[in-house]
């Protein structure tokens, strides 16, 4: 199993340092929740953890099962430029389309827009890594896919701009065909 080591701590070391916990939720009693676990919402793609498990990788089960992050530069995603789909690992659903990418040297998938009604959004915190002050009450917005619940990563400010910063390895590629 994936494990949660320093290495995967640096994008929420990079999240603190650039003021991404600025983009923060106000909540008095909040408790992050893992992916999957909103129990007034039915994803449509539902698995056993064993199934999850034979599905995918370490990494791949811990980010998107276990919300946790990869290192930056770890997914060949982050640098794509070429015209096409993203599709959650997951289940398939088409996420983002790859002209609403934006490729930043900072080594995570970031894109402008998702695909309407394809993502949900989450509390993800309080988590001091990413900035949550003593008091618990400042978070960050957790991005999910619609269909199963699969963790994808986070909407954030980043150099001055509202982007969905990404797990490449939540994601797979489908490059446009002419």
């Amino acid at each position: 199993m994936f494990a949660k080591t320093a290495r995967n701590m640096t994008r929420r070391v990079f999240f603190t340092s650039t003021g991404a916990a600025a983009l923060s939720v106000g909540s008095a009693a909040t408790a992050r929740v893992p992916p999957g676990t909103d129990i007034s919402y039915t994803y449509e793609v539902t698995r056993s953890e064993d199934e999850w498990i034979a599905m995918l990788n370490g990494e791949e089960y811990a980010i998107m099962r276990e919300g946790y992050t990869e290192s930056p530069k770890s997914s060949p995603l982050w640098e794509e430029t070429r015209p096409g789909t993203y599709l959650c690992k997951g289940c398939d659903l088409p996420v983002f389309e790859g002209n609403w990418k934006v490729v930043l040297e900072k080594g995570w998938v970031f894109f402008e827009h998702a695909v309407p009604g394809s993502v949900m959004s989450n509390v993800d915190g309080p988590t001091p890594e990413y900035g949550a002050m003593a008091d618990g009450k400042k978070a960050v917005i957790e991005k999910h896919c619609r269909r199963c619940g699969s963790h994808l990563g986070h909407l954030l400010i980043v150099d001055f701009d509202l982007l969905y910063c990404i797990n490449g390895a939540s994601l797979t590629f489908e490059a446009q065909t002419a």
